[in-house]
């Protein structure tokens, strides 16, 4: 018998995202080791797309509620996290509360995405008295403040902590949480779908000039650093091309200008996940300058594993920390980035040897990770009703 779970997200597909990401490689390996699985989420909060309100498969049932849905969340979560927490929290809470009304006796755990999500999960376990796992998807970087105090209290009330890496695990120890009730998780994509392909072949199957190309994939906002990345691309002069893949964000106008006067910059719009390899597999080298820490990014993992080396600016820890046979980890520096991309340009056998090691990193995060998290959810539910 295996524990039936809900899961408490305010994102989840048609988002577009890390998270997002995440919870669609999640609740994939869920249903196909048959764990009967329940999301609670809202409609897109980052993107106009719509989707149907009940979406059901194979152990899979996704309930998704309408509140501010668009493109908010990117102005939100830019305030203070007061604001952040009014948008997320309370709505969905409610919409939970009263699904766990006439639902708690199908409901076995309770996996909830984020800090909003734990808050929520903290009050049903004290009306329904099932126990909640929370996973971090970020790191908080904790200071002495209110906002530590109410995490602190929150996490405390959870039966277990998943902590998406080591980086991750040693903020929330270093906080006050019971370094007993966390796991450490890691990520997995699909190393039969991200795999290296001839990047010759691969560009003309999607219609690409074979030249050398520079990939940016990643949402349009200013903390992500797509400034940066053309700017560093700017500065080539050799008939290379960019291409940029983003969903809306406040940088996408500036995306379109620069676009539309430079023809060696595509900016090719949002693509789903399912078709995101064949744009790695085609690519020279990903650019992802985040501006702020970021312990891990899939848009890294999924690149390195199609064969295509990084650079980027957090080095990461544990095993996202990457080496530095397939990646440039360097400052948010337009020259220094142009300088690795050009680089790259002169010396072509550099350039496979990285790619070879790329893919050697990327099978590391194969679909068996997914174990780590159903360990936790078997683990739990093994004590709370069978006592063992």
């Amino acid at each position: 018998m295996k524990p039936r779970i809900l899961i408490l997200t305010p994102v989840f597909r048609p988002n577009l995202g890390g998270v997002e990401t995440h919870l669609t490689d999640l609740t994939d390996s869920l249903r196909r080791h048959n764990f009967e699985t329940t999301v609670l989420t809202y409609q897109p909060i980052t993107t106009l797309a719509k989707a149907k309100a009940v979406e059901k498969s194979k152990n899979l049932e996704i309930r998704r509620f309408g509140w501010l849905s668009g493109n908010y969340f990117n102005f939100f979560v830019n305030l203070h996290p007061v604001f952040n927490f009014l948008y997320l929290t309370p709505y969905l809470g409610l919409r939970t509360f009263i699904f766990m009304l006439g639902n708690h006796k199908s409901v076995d755990l309770i996996h909830c995405i984020g800090l909003s999500s734990a808050f929520i999960g903290m009050v049903l376990k004290l009306f329904f008295g099932k126990p909640v796992v929370m996973a971090t998807e970020t790191l908080f970087n904790f200071h002495d403040n209110l906002f530590s105090k109410i995490s602190r209290m929150v996490l405390s009330k959870m039966d277990a902590v998943l902590a998406q890496s080591d980086e991750s695990r040693d903020e929330l120890v270093n906080l006050g949480i019971d370094k007993a009730k966390i796991t450490v998780f890691s990520h997995w994509i699909d190393t039969d779908r991200f795999k290296p392909l001839d990047k010759s072949v691969a560009r003309k199957r999607i219609g690409w000039e074979d030249v050398f190309t520079v990939l940016y994939v990643g949402r349009l906002i200013p903390e992500k650093g797509v400034r940066i990345a053309i700017s560093a691309f700017e500065k080539i002069k050799n008939g290379s091309r960019m291409k940029i893949i983003g969903s809306e964000g406040s940088e996408e106008k500036f995306v379109w200008q620069k676009a539309s006067v430079n023809p060696n910059i595509d900016y090719l719009g949002s693509k789903s996940y399912r078709e995101l390899h064949k744009y790695y597999q085609a690519a020279d080298i990903l650019i992802y300058p985040a501006l702020y820490k970021e312990d891990m990014a899939y848009v890294l993992i999924d690149s390195l594993a199609s064969g295509t080396p990084v650079i980027n600016t957090n080095e990461g820890s544990g095993i996202y920390k990457l080496s530095p046979d397939c990646s440039f980890v360097v400052k948010p520096d337009p020259q220094v980035i142009s300088e690795k991309i050009k680089y790259l340009i002169d010396y072509p056998v550099v350039r496979k040897t990285m790619s070879l090691a790329a893919r050697k990193f990327g099978l590391k995060f194969g679909p068996k990770l997914a174990k780590a998290i159903t360990n936790v959810y078997e683990s739990i539910f093994l004590k709370k009703y069978i006592g063992i």
